[in-house]
């Protein structure tokens, strides 16, 4: 490999409340998967709405996204040996994300559109 692009890699989620995070420990232990309502997220993204993206909602929707308990798992699993370097990576990296993350809630903000919904950017800057 000459290089590894990274585009907001999933290293870590915005922090949950209580129920949320029960959840996600239950889908990763059971593996399974449950649609959840997408937040504003979507809607900040898609030309229909407020975004400037325009793709398939049959494809991907706005309104929903689906959790996959075996995805986390897999993320975990990754970032347990990224942390103790059992995977070693020896080319040029490129490292894109947002410069923050807000937290959405009920009422639409202009600023979901410029900074990221779904992870905690501080722990994709400095995820170890």
């Amino acid at each position: 490999m000459d290089a590894l692009i990274l585009n907001s890699p999933f290293l870590a989620v915005v922090e949950t409340n209580l129920i949320e995070s029960a959840m996600m420990k239950i889908m990763i232990k059971l593996r399974r998967s449950q649609d959840v309502d997408a937040g504003w997220y979507g809607r900040s993204i898609h030309v229909s709405h407020r975004g400037e993206w325009d793709f398939d909602l049959g494809k991907k929707p706005i309104d929903r996204v689906r959790l996959h308990g075996p995805f986390f798992s897999a993320v975990q699993t990754v970032q347990k040996d990224l942390i103790e370097r059992r995977i070693p990576i020896e080319c040029p990296i490129l490292f894109m994300c947002s410069n923050r993350s807000i937290k959405p809630g009920k009422t639409w903000r202009d600023e979901y559109a410029e900074g990221n919904q779904s992870q905690n950017i501080s722990n994709i800057i400095n995820p170890f």
